[in-house]
């Protein structure tokens, strides 16, 4: 089985599109919503359609709850039900830090990464919010501090025993470490996990 992990989307309609058609390239069975499905661009609505009616699960951002965009009530209904995290096969799904009451944080850097698998018991935990995409191992015996994994290119594929955070890229925005919008694909079978970059322009570019 393969897992696609999109988020912080803002309303980007047309990267979206091109995310859900590379999938079904790729043969992706599943696809997980980390949340910031709005708020950006000016596909909200569409955006709220498209994961509604092609993400098996997904979980709410910031941005979903509070933005000044347009929507419908049904629309804004649904985003308002959305679970904070989940569980779906291996991972532990959330938008931003996994650590209880930290909700908000951003996790930029190898310190940041340790302070959650410190502070939680998750094998493996998938994230978003950052928009700079990095994979970090845990590494046993280091304080403040764990290995930090480039999935870019052929991808990591993940050791069943090693403890992993995966902050995924955002499909919208450009940020130091993220060129191009992007999701990621995990290959339950071969467990290989990479992230996918689009050939088109961020909303925002370079902040």
């Amino acid at each position: 089985m393969k897992i696609a992990f999109i988020g912080d989307i803002h309303g980007y309609a047309p990267a979206l599109r091109e995310a859900l058609a590379i999938c079904e390239e790729e043969g992706v069975n599943r696809v997980v919503g980390l949340g910031d499905y709005i708020d950006g661009y000016d596909g909200n609505e569409e955006c709220v359609a498209l994961v509604r009616g092609s993400f098996v699960k997904a979980v709410w951002g910031n941005h979903d709850e509070n933005h000044g965009g347009e929507l419908s009530p049904e629309a804004a209904d649904w985003l308002k039900h959305l679970p904070g995290t989940l569980q779906y096969d291996d991972w532990l799904v959330t938008h931003s830090s996994p650590r209880e009451k930290r909700q908000g944080e951003f996790i930029r850097s190898p310190i940041e990464a340790w302070s959650c698998f410190d502070d939680c018991g998750f094998q493996r935990c998938v994230v978003g919010h950052a928009h700079r995409p990095m994979l970090y191992r845990f590494a046993k015996g280091r304080v403040a501090d764990c290995d930090a994994l480039d999935a870019t290119g052929d991808g990591q594929i993940l050791d069943r025993d090693s403890r992993y955070l995966f902050v995924n890229p955002s499909l919208a925005y450009n940020r130091r470490g993220n060129p191009s919008p992007g999701f990621s694909i995990f290959d339950n079978e071969t467990q290989r996990l990479r992230i996918i970059y689009l050939n088109r322009a961020p909303i925002i570019d370079s902040y």
